[in-house]
């Protein structure tokens, strides 16, 4: 949703959860892409 301009409000209301939980779930993913390029430096 972010990704087509949405903020993060606007996400959950269209996801029908608390913004607490698009916040808690962005971060999630953004410490997954930072650990899959660490993964990268590493080989």
């Amino acid at each position: 949703m972010l990704a087509e301009g949405c903020s993060e409000a606007e996400a959950a209301a269209r996801l029908a959860v608390p913004v607490g939980t698009i916040k808690s779930r962005l971060h999630a993913a953004r410490r997954q892409v930072i650990a899959g390029l660490e993964e990268d430096d590493d080989a």
